[in-house]
């Protein structure tokens, strides 16, 4: 009876030679399915590259970068709806000569990071390149300034899976940084609220280290994302705080922590081109937890924003008349 068992067993695992046979045409046709969509897609990038290459596409790549830009600046402009001569320029000094061009180097270490994560290296001049079209990209209504990071990196040799999860673990690691510096103000005020929030940033951030850990060839590299994020949200707050300063309404870095996460917000509604209105909406919902008046908050980040529009039209614009090769791609 044993035996009989076993008989039956065996001749149950022997496929029908009809079914074997169907199961190798398959295989068959899916590989050389898979052959030629990889031919077509090395042909179609091949193609696309030379046509990129071209100086007239290049110039009309900067030339519609710089339009983006100059439509971005003019919408905040009118959101701003302030009269200039109301506001305290000393301020606006600090912010155009120090903080915004603080965070077009740093905009720039992060592109360059970005290029370490996937075991490549960008010259200076072409992460800021690659950076500023990434802004203007980012005034289109869909995901454009990651777009831009996602095919520089392709384009520097990456997979497209490598340069795709680079920039998510950027983003990540972005969310749980904001999550976990807003949270450490607000646990004096509301601790159980602010402990979950804590973990919550705490988890995130785990989750974008361990990324990197898995798929970058310099598994360090997701700390450095994490301290360059830190630092880019205390100038993004300091620049807020100047903005406040310059319509006369007074803040510390305690008030602004409740607006760290407005940022992303804004970048993640991606339906919004560059979030316009949709940061500064959010960050005056969220200004009263940190004692801040929502009007003044709104104004104060439309001014931040047509300022950093203002400077990266103004280099943009450099950079596409002094270049030979304006393509940030190739540097």
């Amino acid at each position: 009876m044993v035996r009989g068992d076993k008989r039956e067993n065996r001749w149950m695992k022997r496929p029908y030679p009809e079914e074997a046979e169907a199961h190798r045409g398959a295989r068959s046709r899916l590989s050389q399915l898979g052959t030629l969509g990889l031919r077509r897609l090395n042909g179609f990038n091949h193609q696309a590259r030379r046509f990129t290459e071209k100086p007239g596409v290049r110039r009309a790549a900067w030339i519609g970068a710089l339009l983006l830009l100059a439509g971005g600046l003019i919408t905040a402009l009118w959101s701003a709806k302030i009269d200039p001569s109301q506001l305290d320029w000393r301020p606006l000094v600090w912010l155009l000569g120090a903080a915004i061009p603080a965070s077009l180097l740093l905009g720039t270490l992060e592109t360059m990071l970005a290029a370490e994560a996937v075991g490549r290296r960008f010259p200076p001049r072409r992460a800021l390149a690659i950076t500023l079209f990434a802004s203007a990209a980012n005034l289109l209504p869909v995901p454009g300034a990651a777009g831009v990071r996602v095919i520089s990196l392709k384009d520097a040799g990456a997979s497209m899976g490598h340069a795709g999860m680079t920039t998510l673990g950027f983003a990540v690691i972005w969310l749980g940084v904001a999550l976990i510096f807003s949270a450490s103000f607000a646990i004096a005020q509301a601790p159980w609220f602010a402990t979950a929030v804590l973990a919550g940033g705490l988890a995130i951030t785990g989750a974008g280290l361990a990324m990197f850990h898995r798929f970058s060839p310099s598994p360090a590299v997701g700390l450095k994302v994490a301290a360059l994020k830190l630092v880019m949200i205390l100038l993004t707050l300091l620049r807020v705080g100047l903005c406040l300063a310059a319509i006369g309404v007074a803040s510390d870095l305690s008030a602004l922590s409740v607006l760290a996460v407005s940022g992303i917000v804004g970048s993640a509604v991606a339906v919004v081109p560059g979030g316009l209105g949709v940061r500064e909406a959010t960050a005056a919902a969220l200004a009263p937890l940190g004692g801040l008046p929502p009007d003044a908050v709104f104004i104060a980040l439309a001014i931040d924003r047509a300022a950093g529009l203002s400077q990266r039209l103004v280099l943009a614009a450099s950079l596409g008349a002094f270049s030979q090769n304006p393509n940030p791609s190739r540097g």
